[in-house]
């Protein structure tokens, strides 16, 4: 008979199926024992995250930040300032104002600039001191003072410190 069940297609279709209803509890068993191992690592790790709150009363810090700045004369600079305000817990950031200010030159400790020039017997060196916020920087020469000459002139670099 075409087309109809006999006996022994029952059978191996019944075997088939079962094999696969093995398979899926088989599966279904795997699945099952991998959530029950994994969901108590889940549940510590939301027990021990504190909340964060949003709701807080802010403490806020005044802070500052130089938009430009160039140099005026040998004393001052003109910097553009905006000054605001941040809360130390959540960040939140308030402009207070927007300000061009004259201040005076905050400047490094001078240094030796390499020239150096004979004036009669005598010698003097240039030194600099240069402002870390605008970077001008003031030149001036020492006073002369007495040289031996001969290519034996003294100059910062030549002058060795005492180690004591």
């Amino acid at each position: 008979m075409r087309g109809g069940l006999n006996a022994a297609g029952c059978e191996k279709g019944m075997v088939i199926l079962m094999k696969k209803i093995e398979i899926g509890k088989r599966l279904t068993m795997i699945i099952c024992t991998f959530i029950l191992l994994i969901a108590p690592f889940g549940a510590i790790a939301a027990a021990e995250k504190p909340e964060m709150s949003t709701a807080h009363t802010h403490s806020y810090a005044e802070s500052e930040m130089i938009l430009s700045f160039s140099a005026l004369d040998k004393e001052w600079h003109k910097l553009r300032v905006r000054k605001y305000k941040v809360c130390t817990l959540c960040g939140d950031t308030q402009e207070i104002s927007i300000n061009d200010e004259n201040r005076r030159h905050a400047f490094r400790d001078p240094y030796y600039t390499g020239a150096n020039q004979h004036v009669g017997s005598s010698h003097k060196v240039q030194y600099a001191k240069k402002c870390w916020v605008c970077e001008f920087t003031d030149y001036w020469w020492s006073d002369p003072y007495p040289c031996p000459g001969n290519g034996n002139c003294i100059v910062p670099y030549s002058i060795k410190s005492e180690e004591k």
